[in-house]
């Protein structure tokens, strides 16, 4: 009877110790698939605020060189800015313009048809880039007025003109009669003048300049109508009858 209770309290005992057994199993397994689970998280976590914080750093190195850019173009001349092409009677007037003021005799320019650049750098989404090469000749009286010369009508061009080749030759030396012809527009300079430049001109691409025609012509049509009712409105002095 003894050996029968003692074998029940140990069968019992063995049946404890094994259910806590497994109750301990499962506990420490839960918390470590938790613990995995809570580290995973902060794992993602800690990916995650990385990437934010790659992609603050960059938004801000794009917002300043943004700035930067916006300053840079502040300081950009208009004419540099100008998308209008180029305009032949504009430039002609210019270079009239600009050699009568620095006495230069015989200016011309040679620009072959402007290329549109569809490929590279140089290619934009907003606006069309021209390329064009350009011989200009001139005469002269001195090599300082040939310079001047070459100096403001080049910068004052749109877009971007680079010199690739400038030439100043003398020609003579002036005697009393070369002057006077000179001063009355007749004779030929001291120095004769030639530079070869390429040239880079903005233009605008139709369909944006259309899109302005019409957002113009709606805006003076709103005008008119203004000015239409403006004039149907019967005066306060002189109301209508």
């Amino acid at each position: 009877m003894k050996i029968l209770n003692l074998r029940k309290k140990i069968i019992i005992n063995f049946s404890a110790s094994g259910i806590l057994l497994l109750i301990s199993c499962a506990v420490v397994g839960y918390a470590f698939h938790e613990k995995n689970g809570v580290n995973s998280a902060v794992s993602k976590i800690k990916s995650e605020t990385a990437e934010f914080k790659n992609q603050a750093v960059e938004v801000e190195s794009k917002a300043t060189e943004t700035k930067k850019y916006k300053e840079l173009w502040k300081k950009v001349t208009a004419n540099k800015k100008n998308t209008n092409g180029i305009k032949m009677d504009d430039i002609n007037a210019m270079m009239a313009t600009v050699a009568e003021k620095h006495s230069i005799i015989n200016p011309e320019i040679r620009v072959v048809l402007p290329e549109l650049i569809k490929e590279g750098a140089l290619k934009r989404s907003t606006v069309n880039v021209l390329f064009t090469t350009v011989g200009l000749t001139f005469n002269a009286a001195n090599d300082v007025r040939a310079l001047s010369f070459i100096s403001e009508f080049i910068g004052s061009l749109p877009g971007y003109p680079i010199i690739t080749s400038l030439e100043i030759r003398k020609n003579k030396s002036y005697n009393a009669q070369d002057l006077v012809s000179i001063s009355s527009g007749k004779g030929s300079g001291s120095v004769s003048g030639k530079v070869d430049f390429n040239w880079y001109v903005y233009k605008q691409k139709e369909a944006e300049k259309k899109d302005e025609v019409k957002s113009k012509e709606a805006t003076d049509d709103k005008k008119s109508d203004l000015k239409d009712v403006k004039k149907e409105v019967p005066s306060e002095k002189n109301p209508e009858l």
